[in-house]
């Protein structure tokens, strides 16, 4: 059969995405001490290009197989036929290279705005364009809701943008990449014929989403930090 490795791609993202694999090299054996198993386990490394966007990985496994696994070929044939006999279902993954990238936040960030942030970098790692365009807009909304009057509990996203004008809290750059922000997500959730469909579509909310939250949250804590005052209240490590 033709074997292939499921791996998370750091390439385009794809969760779980099949790599079939062009080459196998066993880098050790180590036979089983008993008489009546005639398995081995095997470390051994595979080279894989991913199904969907054709990059490579290599990755490297350990398992018990009756055969050292190997990777025959015929004319024309890139992906080969794998020779794998034995417990192939138990096979543990030690590395993989590249690996992909695990989702990051701005430093210091209150918890509720923190996992809306989170949830939208395991989307956009995963190419959920819409979800991460929707997850973006919700940290932002949280963000700057408790720079607002009570009153702005509850509303949209748009008409805080309005109460944020009123009070010069924010330069109007960053109002407009709010806005940038706000309209992403809005699309991402309600536009009934059209959805995002790449990285470079929803780039500039994340970065926005980014350096917003690292303006309102990270930066103040940091200085509050270097002053030797303790931190602020909600804030995360």
């Amino acid at each position: 059969m033709s074997l292939f490795m499921s791996l998370d791609c750091p390439h385009c993202m794809v969760s779980h995405s099949p790599f079939y694999i062009h080459k196998i090299v066993v880098t050790s054996t180590t036979p089983s001490r008993s008489d009546r198993d005639r398995s081995s386990t095997y470390t051994f490394d595979a080279s894989g290009v991913c199904g969907p966007c054709g990059r490579m990985v290599v990755a490297g496994f350990k398992g018990r197989c009756l055969a050292p696994p190997a990777l025959e070929k015929s004319a024309g044939d890139l992906s080969g036929t794998a020779k794998f006999q034995g417990h192939h279902a138990d096979l543990e993954i030690v590395f993989q290279a590249p690996s992909p990238a695990k989702p990051s936040a701005p430093e210091h960030l209150p918890p509720p705005i923190l996992r809306a942030y989170l949830d939208a970098e395991k989307a956009y790692s995963q190419g959920i364009w819409n979800l991460a365009a929707g997850g973006y807009r919700k940290a932002v909304d949280r963000a700057v809701t408790p720079l607002l009057s009570e009153e702005a509990k509850g509303k949209m996203l748009g008409p805080k943008i309005g109460m944020l004008e009123k009070t010069n809290l924010l330069p109007p750059a960053m109002l407009d990449w709010i806005r940038i922000v706000k309209n992403d997500g809005n699309f991402a959730l309600h536009d009934d014929d059209h959805d995002f469909d790449s990285r470079e579509e929803i780039e500039p909310a994340r970065e926005f989403a980014f350096t917003l939250l690292t303006y309102l949250y990270t930066l103040p804590e940091k200085v509050r930090r270097a002053q030797g005052l303790p931190k602020e209240e909600g804030s995360t490590p």
